[in-house]
């Protein structure tokens, strides 16, 4: 994963910029979750949902980051990479709750709503 990292998420961003590709990421993770219900065999599942969503994450973190960089002057940015790592790690903690109880307590399809309202939302 770190190779991959080095190599391939590197060079996407630099040649395509980090607001482009944060979008681009965006899309990845919001066709992976609008497919998840339509998946029914294990091969098609790691091709329509596992690839674009693992790329699309590959792609939005050092994006997120960079832009963070970018766009705040250099006293701010240590707080600001906190908050998002912060944010990103409430995430991590939080969903797998969550989303055991949306799906103990109404369908097995209803974790995947509000996500595709949130990326529809973003998108």
């Amino acid at each position: 994963m770190t190779v991959h990292n080095l190599f391939f998420t590197k060079r996407i961003i630099s040649n395509i910029g980090p607001t482009t590709s944060s979008i681009l990421a965006s899309i990845l993770i919001g066709s992976a979750v609008v497919f998840i219900p339509m998946l029914r065999s294990v091969p098609v599942h790691i091709v329509a949902m596992l690839l674009p969503f693992a790329l699309g994450w590959a792609l939005q973190l050092p994006a997120l980051s960079q832009l963070v960089s970018r766009h705040l002057p250099p006293h701010k940015r240590g707080a600001a990479m906190g908050v998002l790592v912060a944010g990103l790690s409430l995430g991590r903690a939080v969903s797998p709750f969550t989303t055991g109880y949306m799906y103990k307590s109404s369908y097995f399809m209803a974790p995947y709503g509000p996500g595709d309202v949130l990326v529809a939302g973003l998108s």
